[in-house]
């Protein structure tokens, strides 16, 4: 099974740095735990801010947001 993982953050912010560090840490860590015999992964940057839409409708199986309810004054309303 394949996995694509988006990250997202606003447009001005450093994704250079990101995929230069952490993500080749990541692919390490992967490997020296399963082996190069592993589901190809995906890791992609979605610049854009989170109040607007960032993906097409019926695109995503699973959303996970770790930081994003802190900057919201209210709820939208919207489902």
């Amino acid at each position: 099974m394949e996995f694509l993982c988006f990250l997202n953050d606003l447009p001005q912010n450093d994704f250079n740095t990101l995929f230069k560090t952490i993500l080749p840490e990541c692919y390490e860590k992967l490997e020296s735990d399963k082996g190069r015999d592993h589901s190809p992964y995906f890791i992609v940057g979605v610049p854009g801010s989170f109040y607007g839409r960032l993906f097409p409708n019926r695109s995503l199986h699973f959303v996970i947001s770790l930081t994003c309810l802190h900057w919201l004054s209210q709820a939208t309303g919207e489902a």
